[in-house]
């Protein structure tokens, strides 16, 4: 049997413990409360954040050049970079339209231009040279999702799938056997519609 004085003591620590859980549990909703009124307010176009916008006046300049609908060229910048105008992919895809220097060889033909691969760099170039390699890809397809596609995946694999009936019927694509391309064919058509929403429609 267990004495007056362990009786006393497991007593004490108990009486002990629960002032400790108590002590603990009122530090950490003082903390709680202190962290939820540091928090920033969410700004009430949420929206806004979720679909930036920079170098407006060089898109809208690209747009009134080539007649490319200004939220298409958003919307591939979108898709492409999320607006970074240094990225460069793996594959050697660079700037905000992510362009290969291969393909800007050809554009630059087209244009009359003399730049460097590296001023793709530039937003000012690169926007103006993918806006205008998407005004020629819109004048050989005739249709902005296929355009997308062949931005993505090549003009070659989509006149292939065009030519697949697996892929298409009647001359319009069903299906994009690419789960890449399929995605950011999606991706894109949705930020299309969020620019034009956003930026472009008042």
């Amino acid at each position: 049997m267990k004495s007056k004085l362990e009786k006393k003591l497991n007593g004490a620590l108990v009486s002990f413990s629960f002032i400790l859980l108590a002590l603990l549990v009122g530090i950490v909703f003082v903390v709680a409360i202190a962290l939820i009124e540091e928090v920033p307010e969410v700004p009430e176009d949420v929206e806004e954040i979720t679909y930036p916008i920079k170098y407006k006046e060089e898109i809208e300049e690209a747009s009134d050049e080539f007649g490319v609908p200004k939220e298409a060229i958003c919307a591939v910048i979108y898709a492409e970079s999320r607006f970074n105008a240094n990225a460069k992919s793996a594959v050697g895809a660079r700037g905000l339209m992510q362009i290969m220097p291969s393909t800007f060889k050809d554009i630059q033909k087209a244009l009359g231009t003399d730049y460097s691969d590296d001023d793709l760099y530039d937003p000012k170039v690169n926007i103006r040279a993918g806006t205008y390699y998407l005004s020629y890809l819109y004048k050989l397809l005739g249709d902005w999702e296929l355009v997308h596609a062949a931005y993505n995946a090549g003009i070659g694999n989509v006149w292939s799938w065009l030519d697949d009936d697996r892929y298409s019927k009647d001359g319009k694509l069903t299906d994009i056997p690419f789960s890449e391309t399929k995605n950011y064919v999606k991706k894109v058509a949705l930020a299309k519609e969020k620019y034009k929403e956003l930026y472009f429609s008042k």
